[in-house]
């Protein structure tokens, strides 16, 4: 065999194995809908997936794919459900109500927003239990275990930023007005810090109590506890999604621009109050821990 032809083949065995190792996964499963998912699934202690869809349900569905029930809602599911340390899945619909569900799918209550507008805020668990969402009608709800309201907050244009709760108490959340809320547990005005426009990121807490939240006006800002700036970082576009921080302070955060950012804060990692007190972290975690520690 000459040189040319067993070089050849040497190309080719390599062209073949590089085809064979950048093909994706195997497909586990997949679960269909009756209409698009934009919720973001959640999954609970026992590895049931919760997620909801715009055919108006929302579905608990068992690590192998199949069908565990399903709840129906009065109108699309947008918000991402949370899930609380009893296991009841709370979750808001386009309704105007924040649904609470039973581990085997089952009411337990319904809570009414006042001004009957959409939730697509998700919900966030205080560690006394208090729900925390937020409505296209201005307000922040806290919601007693019950079902029945606590207090809620106006702000002057809509909610659909995700809370979340400092080991304080203080609960931050967005709004499309622009401002960045800090409030007290018993619903009163703490501070409030001004963007250039409206917010729909939800915020991020450092481990220092540094607050970080994105913004339409292309920024991230990192937000004293005093709410006070401390600096913030331009993008080329829009910012709605929610930030997420490493374990060595790196802030993550995408844009409409097309670019995930890496940005360097003296924060190093989430600090959390209760088993989900902000928008997507691990269930029952204060903190995202390093790989193979406890």
């Amino acid at each position: 065999m000459g040189k040319k032809n067993m070089i050849f083949i040497f190309l080719l065995f390599f062209l073949f194995g590089y085809i064979a190792l950048a093909q994706p996964e195997s497909l586990k499963w997949r679960f269909r809908a009756e209409y698009k998912i934009t919720s973001s699934p959640t999954i609970g202690p026992d590895g049931t997936i919760y997620v909801g869809s715009y055919d108006n349900y929302l579905y608990a569905i068992k690590q192998d794919g199949s069908l565990k029930w399903r709840f129906k809602a009065g109108f699309w599911i947008q918000s991402s459900p949370t899930i609380g340390p009893d296991g009841t899945i709370y979750v808001g619909s386009w309704d105007h109500h924040l649904y609470a569900i039973k581990q085997d799918g089952s009411l337990k209550w319904r809570f009414r927003a006042k001004g009957k507008q959409p939730i697509t805020s998700s919900p966030a668990i205080g560690p006394d239990g208090t729900i925390y969402v937020g409505s296209y009608d201005n307000y922040l709800y806290a919601i007693k275990q019950d079902g029945s309201l606590k207090w809620r907050f106006r702000a002057e244009y809509k909610i659909t930023s995700s809370p979340a709760i400092g080991p304080d108490g203080t609960i931050y959340v967005g709004s499309w007005d622009c401002y960045l809320y800090a409030l007290k547990e018993d619903g009163d005005l703490k501070w409030k810090f001004k963007t250039d426009f409206w917010i729909q990121s939800s915020p991020a807490i450092g481990l220092d109590g540094t607050i970080y939240v994105g913004s339409w006006d292309h920024c991230l800002y990192a937000i004293k506890k005093d709410g006070s700036l401390m600096w913030r970082f331009k993008a080329e576009n829009v910012i709605t999604s929610s930030p997420a921080i490493g374990l060595d302070g790196t802030i993550y955060v995408g844009s409409w621009d097309h670019c995930l950012y890496a940005i360097c804060s003296e924060s190093e990692g989430y600090q959390l109050a209760s088993p989900w007190p902000g928008f997507h972290y691990n269930y029952g975690r204060g903190r995202i821990s390093k790989i193979g520690s406890p």
